[in-house]
């Protein structure tokens, strides 16, 4: 039987006994995932959950995709008291105070709280998991009018990084904002089959040229961003291929025929060849391209998979 939207699976291993005493319960929070705004995942799409999450991490389009962060060791509870107002000698209940909560990670360092910094000072929105592979978000109606599983919206801040000591190691945390009503008189929860930190965000390849571009040939190495490690070592053969890269004109954005790519033992890198008859080639030697990798679904199909380039701009040679 699948997991359902609000349902309680513990219930399976009671169902024998005959007793109803299964509840839900939110346990430790142990990670998060960003997710679009306006996106309400549906009950066939919880019934196949980690696809579904896997496919959002390698949207093309970034304001769609889904980001994960894992890895959450220790919570700093400072949210609100409940907000009373006195009233000559009573005390009348105003609202509930918000959610306060700054998590403290170690995995990802420096490479990952700089990534994270870039989502600060944008509306998020995000479903969070716990310990018991719980994720918990908000109950909403799609389009239909069915009730599916949406990101909470919260006011997210990945903070700078703390000092490490001699007794402490460096301190990287991220804070979350939340309306207690997204997570209590709304709150959607989905029991997961799966480990929820087994799905990896992406990582950028940083693309850099090797020699000087001549008549349209041009060298590129590529490495991961963060540790620097090149992926020639490993995808030689997967990343020589038209297939594994785009070239764009600089000034129009017009695509840009790659005639071959192949790859070149002397600077674990790779000769793109450009199409001179191109109507979209530049004209001229001082003109620019851009170079990229393609989309991570399309690196994923040639078996090149949890990355995104980051793109170089050169000169066409």
């Amino acid at each position: 039987m699948a997991n359902l939207l609000n349902q309680t699976v513990c219930a399976r291993s009671l169902a024998n006994t005959g007793t109803d005493e299964c509840f839900f319960n939110p346990a430790e929070i142990a990670g998060a995932f960003k997710v679009p705004g306006d996106r309400v995942f549906t009950q066939a799409e919880l019934d196949s959950l980690m696809a579904t999450l896997e496919a959002g991490v390698m949207e093309p389009v970034k304001e769609d995709r889904i980001f994960p962060l894992h890895g959450f060791l220790v919570v700093t509870d400072n949210s609100e008291e409940t907000v009373f107002e006195t009233v000559g000698s009573t005390q009348i209940p105003v609202r509930d105070g918000h959610y306060r909560w700054t998590f403290r990670y170690i995995d990802g360092g420096m490479c990952l709280s700089n990534a994270l910094r870039s989502h600060n000072f944008t509306s998020s929105t995000w479903i969070f998991y716990d310990k018991k592979r719980q994720f918990l978000g908000w109950r909403k109606q799609d389009e239909t009018g069915a009730y599916g599983l949406a990101g909470v919206p919260v006011v997210f801040f990945a903070n700078k990084w703390g000092q490490a000591t001699a007794t402490t190691t460096t301190n990287y945390s991220v804070y979350f904002d939340i309306d207690p009503f997204y997570l209590n008189d709304q709150l959607g929860f989905y029991v997961a089959d799966f480990d929820p930190s087994q799905i990896k965000g992406l990582r950028n390849i940083k693309i850099t040229q090797s020699g000087a571009s001549a008549a349209g040939v041009i060298k590129v190495i590529l490495r991961t961003s963060c540790a620097g490690v090149n992926l020639y070592d490993k995808y030689s053969t997967e990343l020589a291929a038209v297939a594994a890269f785009s070239v764009q004109n600089f000034s129009t954005e017009a695509a840009i025929t790659i005639t071959s790519v192949a790859a070149d033992a002397n600077i674990k890198g790779f000769t793109l060849t450009l199409s001179s008859s191109d109507p979209d080639y530049p004209a001229s030697a001082t003109n620019k391209v851009v170079i990229n990798t393609v989309d991570p679904t399309a690196l994923d199909a040639i078996g090149v998979s949890g990355f995104e380039g980051v793109p170089l701009t050169a000169l066409r040679g």
